[in-house]
């Protein structure tokens, strides 16, 4: 080969290792991530939301290896597993305590969840990943939830998925040593293109969720380009959950279909 074809080569072979590179990192940051995501920690027969014990264990025993849990904090300032504006499910009003929440019952028969039961149960399944929803402040709630994960030996970086809500949260996350993150959407008002450009700039974005009504084909695509999945919330019906995967969609947030 002539002299100048070889110094002509050399940069695209170097230029096709870096895109090769590239697209192998790309894939083993999502690889691993599930297709089925408990919603509050799966279902239960009297209704959703309950994020409780029971519900954690049947949708474990099922396969399902990544759970979504709704995280708020009481009016004595302890973190717990609760959707706010659900109280009715524990019979208790707002404004309730720790230990009123500890003794509730979720629909009259589940158990409550606060931080060392979360933590207990990540020590005891050490396979499967946290995926939070903070319905309290972000910060202050990820780091009380390190906090206590750390006195069981529970590496919050590598069992933790937190979700984010805007843009500025990224770089907050980022700081306490999260790499990889969820975007989810419900309380963002980006377009499209602003989603895209917003995981474009920030690699430790993985995995960008979008409410049925919010996720379209085209964002899919062009998120996917940036090696970035796509999930669906709250899908239970299979037929849809299908349709929504041949769609583009990664995965889905579901109460009764995990795994």
């Amino acid at each position: 080969m002539p002299e100048e074809s070889r110094n002509h080569l050399f940069p695209v072979v170097l230029t096709g290792v870096a895109i090769g590179v590239i697209v192998t990192l790309v894939l083993a940051r999502t690889s691993e991530l599930p297709t089925r995501i408990a919603h509050a920690m799966g279902g239960v027969p009297e209704g959703n939301y309950s994020n409780s014990k029971e519900a954690f264990l049947e949708y474990y025993e099922k396969g399902c290896r990544a759970f979504e849990v709704d995280l708020w904090f009481t009016s004595d300032n302890a973190l717990v597993a609760f959707h706010d504006g659900h109280e009715r499910i524990l019979g208790l009003n707002s404004g309730f305590t720790k230990e009123q929440f500890l003794s509730a019952k979720i629909y009259k028969k589940y158990t409550s969840i606060d931080l060392i039961e979360l933590g207990m149960l990540m020590r005891d399944y050490p396979d499967w990943t946290l995926v939070t929803d903070t319905k309290a402040e972000l910060i202050p709630s990820l780091l009380r939830l390190c906090e206590v994960f750390k006195t069981f030996n529970v590496s919050c970086s590598e069992r933790v998925l937190p979700q984010i809500y805007s843009v500025e949260d990224i770089a907050k996350v980022k700081t306490l040593g999260f790499e990889r993150i969820i975007f989810t959407l419900y309380r963002a008002r980006l377009d499209d293109t602003q989603v895209v450009e917003a995981v474009r700039k920030h690699p430790e974005v993985i995995a960008v969720t979008a409410h049925t009504s919010r996720f379209n084909e085209a964002l899919a695509a062009r998120l996917r380009d940036e090696g970035v999945v796509t999930y669906v919330h709250t899908v239970n019906e299979p037929s849809q959950i299908h349709s929504f995967r041949t769609k583009g969609a990664h995965g889905v947030y579901t109460d009764t279909g995990c795994p």
